[in-house]
């Protein structure tokens, strides 16, 4: 048996699983499961991964608004100053730098981080959190 999709290297571990496989009488189905399960057990992690980074932001209320604003706009505070997030639609935020007053508009893809369903604004943030986590995008403003 050759599978194109495995370098030559691995082709008789491959044939060696799959005739394990077969003498375990799985069969080509339960291979499928066992491997969509592998796939949501792995994509669960990095969900709570990703949320554990999340949580490490504080997103503070402007002005008077309530907690509930939070997934139109919010303050970050940093080590370099504060910056207010104010959500644009369709991903894109507008940040202001407290100190330098200086505007910048940036796109963050909410459908790049493995993140729990939640609706588009809450989601769209949690991208933009992740992504200043990662260094996509720089507070340096």
């Amino acid at each position: 048996m050759k599978l194109s999709r495995f370098s030559s290297d691995k082709q008789d571990l491959i044939e060696q699983f799959v005739e394990y496989a077969q003498l375990m009488g799985l069969s080509g189905r339960d291979l499928v499961a066992i491997g969509g399960k592998l796939e949501r057990e792995q994509k669960k992690e990095r969900k709570l991964a990703n949320m554990a980074i999340v949580k490490e932001f504080q997103c503070l209320p402007i002005g008077k608004d309530s907690p509930h604003h939070l997934s139109y706009r919010f303050k970050l505070k940093t080590t370099d100053g504060a910056y207010n997030f104010t959500y644009d639609g369709w991903d894109r935020y507008e940040i202001v730098s407290l100190r330098t007053k200086v505007q910048r508009m940036v796109v963050v893809h909410s459908w790049d981080h493995d993140l729990p369903k939640t609706d588009h604004r809450t989601r769209a943030r949690y991208a933009v959190l992740l992504d200043i986590a990662s260094g996509k995008i720089k507070l340096d403003f």
